[in-house]
């Protein structure tokens, strides 16, 4: 298959259907053959949300992946982030060639997935660079310059980036991106405290939902973006709701594996506030289910996830020592936001302690 079609193909499941894109890579059959389609292949399995799907296909590829293929590398690790937790660093020099455009974008969400905020940010920035114009690649790698920044706590930067890529006029024509852009603007709009922003940021949501869009990879990271910022601003309720929507149910099948802890976080939250201890263990135990030892923003949400519970259950050294290393997991990282959520949470779990 032609470099072009690839590219185009892939772009098309990013920004309209992935199942169909995928229908017509296989159609042609050069998934066995071709390592750009294989590529290819993987990064819209996932779209689709068939994560055992694309680590099989993913496995095929890594067994003949030839030295140097910086496309075949980032599609697998792509998939080993998103489908496993798997950190893997990726080269800090720049790509050109005829598959640059879907490199870059592959590796911004391998980035991302890992847990690398810096690496993401570095990435999505070169892209933006001297950009005059914003086509589905800039649109991309602009939603993933917002949320490195808006976990870097960096709001009020990524609100600037976030205005640039709402204001392209090529985001109207794509639908699921656009569906992303708004479930990222109430993340940021959240973060930056703004009630009213959020509430209509909801609303359009909710309405900008045509039945051309997929439940898949992108639709469930705009409610998961969504229901971040909801939480930000004290929504609990609405932003367990925006988890279990976007997740596809309560094993969250549709979410990365990273994102299914900070689901189960926000899950275990609302039922907490609720009184629902029951409800608050399940999620709990969900969450401690996941093998996210090596993924440190992923560990650290599951550390913050045991000391709610321990708080609750007025075991405040357990609590205290939770939040604390939670801290130093996101410290490690440069996940700003969630290092001062910890140590807030922290503080207060020493507070009920009587430490002053």
């Amino acid at each position: 298959m032609q470099p072009a079609e690839v590219v185009r193909l892939t772009f098309a499941g990013l920004s309209h259907g992935a199942d169909e894109a995928l229908a017509a890579l296989a159609a042609e059959g050069s998934e066995a053959t071709d390592d750009a389609a294989a590529a290819a292949g993987i990064f819209l399995r996932i779209i689709s949300c068939r994560f055992d799907e694309a680590l099989e296909a993913t496995e095929v590829l890594a067994a003949r992946q030839v030295d140097g293929d910086r496309l075949a590398a980032a599609a697998i690790a792509m998939a080993r982030a998103v489908c496993t937790g798997e950190v893997t660093d990726l080269p800090d020099h720049e790509v050109s060639g005829p598959y640059a455009a879907l490199i870059g974008t592959l590796e911004i969400e391998t980035a991302m997935s890992s847990g690398l905020i810096t690496t993401a940010d570095d990435i999505a920035a070169r892209v933006l660079a001297d950009c005059a114009t914003m086509s589905i690649r800039e649109i991309w790698a602009g939603i993933g310059l917002v949320r490195a920044r808006g976990f870097a706590g960096r709001f009020t930067e990524a609100r600037q980036v976030l205005d640039r890529v709402l204001a392209a006029p090529a985001l109207a024509g794509l639908p699921q991106l656009l569906l992303l852009a708004k479930g990222t603007r109430v993340f940021v709009d959240g973060n930056l405290g703004d009630d009213e922003a959020v509430e209509r940021g909801l609303q359009e949501l909710r309405q900008a939902e045509p039945k051309s869009i997929e439940h898949n990879y992108v639709y469930a990271g705009s409610y998961v973006l969504a229901a971040f910022g909801a939480n930000a601003i004290g929504r609990l309720a609405q932003a367990a709701e925006l988890i279990l929507h976007g997740g596809g149910g309560e094993h969250l099948p549709h979410l990365q594996m990273v994102d299914r802890v900070y689901g189960y976080e926000l899950l275990v939250e609302d039922a907490l506030a609720r009184g629902d201890a029951a409800a608050a263990l399940l999620w709990a135990e969900r969450a401690e289910s996941l093998p996210v030892e090596r993924h440190h923003m992923a560990a650290a949400a599951a550390g913050r996830i045991r000391a709610r519970v321990a708080v609750h259950q007025r075991d405040t050294v357990v609590g205290i020592r939770e939040y604390s290393d939670a801290g130093t997991f996101e410290a490690l990282v440069g996940g700003d936001l969630e290092l001062l959520r910890a140590r807030i949470i922290e503080s207060s779990a020493r507070a009920t302690s009587g430490d002053r």
